[in-house]
């Protein structure tokens, strides 16, 4: 038999899902006796709106709410992503496999436990612009990440310590792109070997004078002092290497603090890699690629055919700066379709080989007339559903969560800007369980006015609005309430919330009649009146029974049909009432499914962070002094951890790749100078051939002895030479020629 051929889910209803607004039963016709049976039917919100669910704790907030949210969102004809808060992890164990059977990509976002969770690595956005030469985004996505990691809204007066360290931070993860980059290994950019650098170089002091020993210096810091004029790296790191031995130390010490999550091997792990690419939670489909740089703002087409060749849609995108083509798009393609790239009369074609199942994309040269480097496509039909476990026993990785979503809408909003119309391709849901005790996120206010109209929408779940204002101030809290196009209440315990839905439900007015009789009954009159009373009275609402609730819906102001109606509240109760998951859906999502039955792809579990360890012994080229006192401390590091199994740990792998090292010393440049000066007259000699060229352009390189030092003390590279002399190709290229005819050759070495 053949392999069993992946099936579309087949939907339920047309559209989109939405959230539950209200509940009702119908009679409808069965095939069974007695023929008739009752069913019962949502009615849904499924336009571009937000929500805020007010449910205190055990109100069945997720019964009521959330769980028929997540069915009938993917059941729908128009799949949506979703973003979950899961807390318990009750939520991917309750649907994670219905979701998969309904055609998700499903993914556990698990800050419990890194071992059994999706990977995700902060810098792999950062990677991803500074490689495409977009300094300026790259920049931002940093400080946005070192900003929630760092920001003290309540520091005071040490607020100067967390906004050192921010800035340390910023010129670190630039110094490790850039090194990185350049030597090709970008896999060992990962927030693990950001706090490896401090605990590397922060913690090795030398003497930097010769004549006050006394006179000592950070190697950190002097690494950075020593980058050339200009380095991102250099200024963003720079008020740190100016401050005070007592500052620069509360600015370290906070560094490691927060940092030092990263380290936990099991985090480590799941920060060194990518399960996948954010951006395919709202645009599925996309291609990306580079063209020569003269093209950049210049358009260029490409077009799709189908198998019989016939044009299926054609595309039209201006070329970034750099070359970089970048194009999100939503056609339907099959296995055997044909690509086109094309400018001018150049152009490119390819055939797509797309597995039906896997949805990976293979992408064949048929035809090359035009230069098209690192071209890739990304292809699926399925939406993605990502739950985010963060345990409310221990918030010490809270902080990822927050970067993930300030990254994810970020990405997301980001790729909004290169579409007609400004908005995700496949509709994307935030369903945000327990928000009023997530972590504030970054800008939650403007997320909340703009999103919309990006297509995604957010639900959060609170216990009462307090925990809004407590979070984000009284401004930005009522910012983020009044952005809730649907306001429903479940249950709250809390009286100002209760208090405040019951004056925005409204009034009624009740007629009242009083009869006044005078002495002895002989007249009497009666006075009629009407008084102002609440519609539901706010002891009446805190006594909602399971399944009751109000919803608030004051910017709904036409029917289905287009015609103007008020947007008077909605009283659920008797046959109107919310029906719990638990009675009619637990088959399909059962909270109760066993830890060991789920799915959960870590593709890091088995990642060896030795093989992703920095040699930090190789950015020490400034100083003889500097690199003793490090090989001294790694030495005396060593010794401590002798005998102790480090499997797990980098800094055991760097320890032995340091001991396997060979013990060369740098040479000073005076004394390059001299060892040259003293072996000038051998003919023919190494030494001979780089004093002549030491002597010919002394002037232009005598700044940059750095390169000199490696190249005679240690087997350098043409490459290291690249960022000293690329600004003058004629230089290069003599240097160059003079390597190869000596590279071969005895390099010098400090002799002891």
């Amino acid at each position: 038999m053949g392999e069993k051929k992946y099936k579309p889910y087949k939907p339920s209803f047309p559209g989109y899902g939405g959230i539950p607004i209200s509940h009702v039963y119908k009679w409808k016709r069965s095939k069974r006796f007695p023929f008739i049976e009752k069913k019962g039917f949502y009615f849904i919100d499924r336009t571009t709106s937000h929500n805020i669910i007010v449910g205190t704790s055990r109100s069945a907030k997720t019964q009521a709410i959330v769980i028929p949210m997540i069915d009938n969102l993917s059941r729908a004809e128009k799949q949506s992503s979703i973003v979950v808060n899961d807390p318990k992890g009750e939520l991917y164990a309750a649907s994670s496999a219905t979701l998969r059977e309904r055609g998700y990509n499903v993914y556990l976002l698990n800050l419990a436990d890194g071992s059994q969770s999706m990977a995700y690595n902060p810098l792999q956005l950062i990677i991803q612009s500074w490689k495409r030469g977009d300094i300026e985004g790259a920049m931002q996505l940093v400080n946005s990440l070192t900003y929630t990691l760092y920001h003290e809204e309540n520091a005071g007066a040490n607020s100067w310590v967390y906004e050192g360290a921010q800035k340390a931070v910023n010129g670190m993860i630039i110094a490790l792109i850039e090194y990185c980059i350049k030597h090709n290994m970008t896999e060992k950019i990962t927030l693990n070997n950001v706090i490896d650098m401090v605990n590397e170089l922060g913690t090795v002091d030398y003497a930097t004078d010769p004549d006050d020993p006394y006179d000592k210096s950070n190697v950190l810091d002097e690494y950075f002092k020593h980058l050339k004029q200009g380095s991102i790296a250099k200024r963003e790191f720079g008020s740190t290497s100016f401050s005070g031995d007592k500052a620069k130390g509360s600015i370290y010490s906070t560094i490691v603090q927060k940092l030092s999550v990263f380290s936990m091997p099991k985090m480590a792990r799941m920060t060194s890699m990518n399960s996948l690419e954010l951006k395919s939670i709202g645009f599925p489909k996309y291609l990306d690629f580079e063209v020569d740089k003269s093209l950049a703002n210049k358009r260029i087409q490409f077009i799709f055919f189908n198998k019989k060749k016939e044009v299926i849609s054609k595309h039209v995108v201006k070329v970034a700066f750099g070359g970089f083509v970048q194009y999100n798009f939503d056609d339907q393609l099959t296995d055997g379709s044909y690509l086109m790239i094309k400018h001018g009369k150049e152009f490119s074609s390819y055939k797509i080989k797309i597995d039906p199942k896997t949805e990976k994309v293979q992408l064949m040269p048929l035809q090359e007339k035009m230069p098209v480097r690192n071209l890739r496509m990304h292809y699926s039909d399925k939406p993605t559903a990502i739950f985010m476990k963060i345990p409310d026993y221990d918030s010490s990785n809270n902080a990822l969560a927050s970067i993930f979503i300030s990254q994810l809408y970020s990405e997301l909003a980001k790729q909004c800007s290169y579409v007609a119309g400004g908005k995700t391709i496949r509709r994307v849901h935030f369903i945000f369980d327990e928000f009023g005790n997530m972590l504030p996120i970054k800008d939650m206010d403007q997320l909340m006015t703009v999103s919309a109209g990006r297509n995604m929408l957010f639900t959060l779940i609170i216990q009462s609005y307090k925990q809004i204002y407590a979070k984000y101030g009284k401004d930005k809290g009522n910012t983020i309430k009044e952005n809730g196009q649907n306001q429903i209440l479940i249950k709250s315990t809390d009286i100002d919330t209760n208090k405040e839905f019951c004056t925005l439900i409204g009034n009624k007015t009740v007629e009242g009649s009083s009869v006044n009789k005078s002495v002895m009954n002989t007249a009497q009159s009666i006075n009629v009146s009407a008084d102002s009373v609440p519609l539901l009275l706010p002891e009446r609402i805190k006594d909602f029974m399971i399944g009751e609730s109000v919803v608030l819906r004051p910017l709904y102001r036409q029917d289905l049909k287009g015609r103007s109606v008020r947007p008077f509240p909605i009283f659920n109760t008797g046959k109107t009432e919310m029906r719990l998951a638990y009675t009619f859906l637990n088959d399909e999502f059962n909270p109760g499914t066993s830890p060991d039955l789920l799915q959960i792809d870590a593709p890091h579990a088995q990642l060896d962070l030795g093989s992703l360890a920095i040699n930090w012994r190789d950015w020490i080229t400034w100083s003889q002094d500097a690199l003793s006192a490090y090989d001294e401390h790694q030495q005396a590091d060593a010794s401590k951890q002798d005998g102790v199994g480090s499997d797990d740990t980098a800094s055991g792998a760097k320890a032995k790749q340091e001991s396997e090292r060979k013990e060369d010393e740098f040479l000073s440049p005076s004394e390059i100078d001299r060892q040259m000066e003293e072996v000038s007259g051998e003919s023919d000699s190494k030494q001979d051939a780089l004093f002549e060229f030491w002597s010919d352009h002394k002037e232009e390189l005598g700044e940059n002895a750095t390169v000199f030092r490696k190249l005679i003390s240690h087997d350098g590279t043409i490459d290291d030479l690249q960022q000293f002399l690329q600004d003058d190709p004629t230089l290069l290229a003599e240097f160059i020629e003079l390597w190869q005819k000596i590279k071969n050759k005895e390099l010098i070495t400090n002799s002891k």
